[in-house]
């Protein structure tokens, strides 16, 4: 399972990838906030990840 991660941090990384080391999912991890510029980065994913504690969510207008 493709999973994308967005404004990731060194240890976001560290702990994500060592809890992913039996399921082996293809975990990608950017450092961009999740906007609605940014929101194409996840085509082909089945799930993403947001750390909502650290205002990355913006409330795109339709």
């Amino acid at each position: 399972m493709k999973i994308v991660f967005f404004n990731t941090r060194q240890y976001d990384r560290h702990y994500s990838n060592a809890a992913n080391v039996e399921a082996r999912h293809d975990l990608v991890f950017l450092e961009a906030k999740l906007f609605c510029d940014t929101a194409l980065l996840t085509q082909g994913a089945e799930a993403i990840c947001v750390f909502v504690n650290r205002g990355d969510v913006d409330k795109c207008q339709p």
